[in-house]
């Protein structure tokens, strides 16, 4: 199986690589691996249809096609998994243990916001047949709007410019690695970690769910993807149901 990364497309400007890449899903095949990367978006996607604000060539904007045929649907979660770690491990190699990993899709820095992470799957049934991988982290950018998340970039804690493709193409490798592991026993140990770097763990958050406001311990996120707090007993949450006030 081809290499993500391989090939790394530069696109100058698109709304949106996500949509880019899905678009040309839809009039032919596109090859594992197939990595779409943005000097500028102008309509940038984050979770939940909010927008992912970044200036041109400056950050890291990119969507990477995986070819999921041969894996099971319920394991849709561990590539979530597999994503996460692999733009955590980068971060980490330049910012050192204040990175976390954010349920469901979030890079953080201390208390801030690094990057984030947008999958969009394609099923055909009970098949699952593609996942479009968007991907975004500040690197170089030192000003942004007003955002719902107080955003950090590589240059404002490393002190350093570097390079976005460079950092897209270890991302890819990083993925390349765990990605093999998906649907297998050995995907046990990514589970495992992911769980040791989550963010707020064992830490008393406020969330929000509907109009009420609440405070609940983070405790882990399970195989299916839940996010497990505790208030007096544990609770099991899916994506959506709450809303992070902390």
């Amino acid at each position: 199986m081809a290499h993500f990364g391989d090939p790394l497309v530069i696109l100058s400007s698109v709304e949106s690589t996500n949509n880019h890449a899905m678009k040309r899903l839809k009039v032919g095949k596109i090859a594992h691996g197939t990595t779409f990367f943005a000097l500028e978006q102008t309509q940038g996607k984050g979770q939940r249809a909010k927008h992912w604000e970044s200036k041109k060539g400056e950050n890291i904007t990119m969507s990477v096609v995986a070819d999921c045929k041969n894996l099971q649907i319920q394991h849709q979660n561990q590539l979530s998994i597999a994503v996460a770690l692999a733009c955590y491990a980068m971060l980490k190699n330049y910012t050192g243990d204040e990175v976390a990993i954010k349920w469901p899709n979030d890079l953080y820095w201390g208390d801030r916001k690094a990057g984030g992470i947008l999958i969009e799957n394609v099923v055909l049934g009970q098949n699952w047949e593609t996942a479009i991988i968007g991907i975004g982290i500040n690197v170089n950018q030192t000003e942004f709007g007003v955002m719902d998340r107080k955003p950090v970039s590589l240059k404002q804690i490393t002190g350093k410019q570097l390079n976005p493709i460079d950092l897209a193409n270890e991302i890819c490798h990083e993925l390349d690695v765990i990605f093999s592991h998906i649907g297998k026993p050995s995907f046990k140990q990514f589970h495992n970690q992911y769980n040791t770097v989550l963010y707020k763990r064992e830490q008393v958050v406020k969330f929000k769910e509907g109009n009420i406001q609440f405070e609940a311990l983070v405790k882990r996120v399970t195989e299916s993807g839940h996010l497990v707090i505790q208030q007096g007993v544990e609770r099991e949450i899916a994506l959506g149901e709450i809303e992070w006030m902390s």
